[in-house]
């Protein structure tokens, strides 16, 4: 796939190169700013209807907040081991909150993004903590590249 036919991904938060390395086949990946402000102005300047957002860490309270503050330009949503410090921002956005099932904070947190958003999917990958890029990279990127090409038909599959 060349890179005018790549849809856009905007991320936000803490680099997870195995992850965006094997996203980078099939998105023109972006790195997002930490400020709603500037990611604003940023996909304002991006060509096309809709990008994809994946965050990770603290970069989901800013994701949620681009797509309560741009709905028409947020297509899927991915929040990779979410951290809130308050309660989440309701948004329309189709989102995958992804949490590693010995991360507690990332439960917690997964749970009440799964209560305050209507079209949210709460999938925990077993074996892995806090640190989901690193410690699952694999089963991560199997479910996230399903879900930005599928969207809520997505499957998560059992490794056998």
């Amino acid at each position: 796939m060349n890179d005018a036919t790549k849809r856009a991904l905007l991320w936000i938060g803490a680099d997870a190169p195995a992850l965006r390395g094997a996203l980078d086949q099939e998105y023109h990946v972006l790195a997002g700013a930490a400020d709603v402000d500037a990611l604003v102005a940023q996909i304002a300047g991006e060509p096309g209807g809709r990008l994809d957002v994946i965050a990770t860490g603290d970069g989901a309270a800013c994701a949620l907040a681009l797509a309560a503050a741009a709905p028409e330009r947020v297509g899927h949503m991915v929040l990779l081991a979410p951290r809130l410090a308050s309660a989440p921002t309701p948004v329309e956005a189709r989102a995958l909150v992804l949490v590693g099932a010995a991360d507690r904070a990332g439960s917690e947190t997964g749970r009440a993004l799964k209560s305050a958003l209507p079209h949210c999917h709460l999938t925990y990958v077993w074996g892995a903590g806090a640190d989901l890029a690193a410690e699952a990279s694999g089963r991560a990127i199997a479910i996230v590249s399903d879900f930005l090409a599928r969207g809520e038909a997505f499957l998560v599959r059992q490794a056998g």
